[in-house]
């Protein structure tokens, strides 16, 4: 009952505190706002998270979890031309996941460009642990 009642108070603090900061605009922001909302993952149970927490693990978990929403629905151009789409793997694969992912991705990877946008990295960084896959959209018309 605790967990919820933290949860829930996490949750609406997050979602009043993300209406009054600025989008995240790349990578490395990204990063360090994920890095933040990591201690609210960690401490779920022992205290109540800080705005400054809470804020931050609304923003990372809104964030990730649009990336990967929008992977389940949109379709991408390739530089051939061809039309891809994102096939998401893994069973039990949580918003949660991804962000550890996406912050071990960019520990190892430190020349990737951590100055644009932050969708590409978290991308790779899925792509990287063989949880992302494409294949060619069939756009034939049908007879």
């Amino acid at each position: 009952m605790k967990r919820r009642l933290t949860l829930a108070i996490l949750l609406l603090t997050s979602a009043s505190a993300f209406g009054k900061t600025a989008p995240l605009k790349s990578a490395k922001e990204l990063e360090t706002t994920c890095t933040t909302a990591m201690s609210v993952f960690e401490h779920a149970n022992d205290t109540a998270p800080l705005t400054q927490e809470a804020s931050a693990y609304g923003q990372c978990i809104g964030y990730v979890e649009a990336v990967l929403d929008s992977m389940r629905s949109l379709k991408q151009i390739g530089n051939d031309g061809k039309t891809y789409k994102f096939h998401l793997h893994g069973d039990g694969f949580t918003t949660e996941d991804a962000i550890v992912f996406f912050l071990d991705f960019c520990k190892k990877n430190n020349k990737s460009d951590q100055n644009g946008p932050a969708a590409e990295i978290v991308i790779r960084a899925l792509t990287a642990k063989h949880l992302v896959t494409t294949s060619v959209v069939d756009e034939r018309p049908k007879h």
